[in-house]
């Protein structure tokens, strides 16, 4: 573990007044509270996984009845928010990144460029589907969000930007023990 790394867990101890721990801590205990940050990492991106999936279906699944299943390729399917280009851009470098991917080998091979929902949604980062969500119309967020989790379509997108970003903090071993 590098210098830099490593020292992000003394900050809670240390006095800014004097630069030192106050009171003095040992190695050992900053070792373990590093230690327990990677753990809680582990574990945060174990739950996000399984959040992740189940937020995938169900937007390809409401998706797919509502617009059928290249609908999502229709700019009209969308909120005034929504930047189709820059979205179709986003799905392409999706197809392009995963190109040697056998699913998507034999989409292309098989159907052009038609991706259906429920096979490119797989492909999406969580931010891809986050923005996702939230570029949809609002009666499908609120739809989604009632159905899912009892609240409302602004609690889902604040959940699910909040839950991006905590799954690339995890993701890029970001210090989440004491994180100001």
């Amino acid at each position: 573990v590098n210098y830099y790394r490593f020292t992000g867990y003394l900050l809670p101890f240390l006095d800014r007044s004097s630069d030192c721990c106050n009171p003095p801590i040992e190695f050992n205990r900053i070792v373990q509270i590093y230690v327990f940050d990677a753990e809680l990492r582990n574990l945060i991106v174990r739950v996000i996984e399984k959040i992740e999936i189940y937020l995938r279906t169900q937007l390809a699944y409401r998706s797919a009845h509502q617009y059928g299943a290249l609908g999502y390729m229709d700019a009209q399917n969308y909120n005034r928010h929504h930047d189709h280009v820059k979205f179709l851009g986003l799905v392409n470098k999706v197809i392009s990144d995963n190109r040697n991917n056998s699913v998507v080998r034999l989409h292309i091979a098989g159907y052009g460029d038609k991706f259906p929902i429920w096979v490119i949604i797989d492909y999406f980062s969580l931010g891809m589907l986050s923005k996702f969500y939230s570029d949809l119309p609002n009666k499908d967020k609120k739809h989604i969000a009632q159905e899912l989790y009892g609240v409302n379509y602004q609690a889902l997108s604040s959940w699910l930007k909040c839950l991006t970003d905590l799954r690339n903090k995890c993701a890029h071993y970001s210090r989440l023990y004491y994180c100001s």
